[in-house]
């Protein structure tokens, strides 16, 4: 186990599954705004995740 987590993966993590709340709900109520904004915590979430990974290695 890591002894100092990388804020950047601290920070991914609810990014992502904010966004992957929001494409549910967009895509059940068939509420737009929902939909429209979850790419913008997905694409976020998955760049802080890469680059923490790379930053890793």
């Amino acid at each position: 186990m890591e002894k100092n987590p990388n804020p950047q993966r601290i920070l991914a993590i609810p990014l992502l599954c904010c966004g992957v709340v929001f494409t549910i709900i967009g895509m059940a109520a068939d509420i737009p705004t929902f939909f429209y904004m979850a790419p913008g915590f997905l694409l976020t979430g998955l760049a802080l995740l890469v680059s923490s990974r790379k930053r890793r290695e």
